[in-house]
């Protein structure tokens, strides 16, 4: 019987990239590449949806659909490394799938903390699963708190008929003038 080399994984993820130069995603790589190297693995393919929300499940992420392909496709992903566990998921359908389909694969994902720690979700296991479900539930809160927080800033501005950013709407100026008291740029 021939032996299998096992393929380790990563997958940074960047919800937004305000200047389009993957700084987030780099910083990340280079965390996964650090903190890779005392737990002796060696990551063999990099996965990178570098802009693109994990929030909505109408959102496509290529290359974490080409990971997902390749783990359900192979028996040699052991782990998936990534910077914080939210990096995978942050919508309650995708976390259940992904635990699913690492638990069939008997795997793991190793998500690397900011401040130099990193916690193991080993998802063959159902304490494993137990607590890599919390923690994605956990993003998915936050994630549905921040929404719900941007559709009441959004309710505010429309009910003050004040612009709330983005293409101006017909029959809208843009103009800078100073506070009442001169100390402040005020743009409306």
């Amino acid at each position: 019987m021939a032996h299998r080399r096992l393929r380790y994984v990563a997958y940074p993820r960047r919800s937004i990239d305000q200047t389009g130069e993957a700084l987030g995603v780099e910083a990340q790589r280079e965390l996964i590449l650090l903190r890779a190297a005392p737990h002796g693995v060696t990551v063999i393919e990099w996965y990178c949806d570098n802009g693109i929300t994990a929030s909505r499940d109408d959102v496509v992420r290529p290359d974490y659909e080409r990971m997902i392909a390749d783990i359900r496709d192979s028996a040699d992903v052991p782990m998936v490394l990534v910077v914080e566990a939210s990096r995978l998921n942050r919508e309650e359908t995708a976390v259940a799938a992904f635990s699913k389909l690492m638990r069939n694969a008997v795997g793991s994902v190793l998500a690397i903390d900011v401040s130099g720690g990193a916690t193991a979700y080993d998802l063959a296991t159902t304490a494993g699963r137990v607590a890599y479900r919390d923690k994605a539930t956990d993003a998915v809160n936050e994630s549905e708190q921040i929404s719900d927080r941007m559709y009441r800033w959004h309710a505010r501005k429309r009910n003050a008929h004040e612009w709330a950013g983005g293409a101006k709407p017909y029959g809208w100026r843009r103009t800078v003038d100073l506070s009442p008291n001169g100390r402040k740029i005020v743009i409306t």
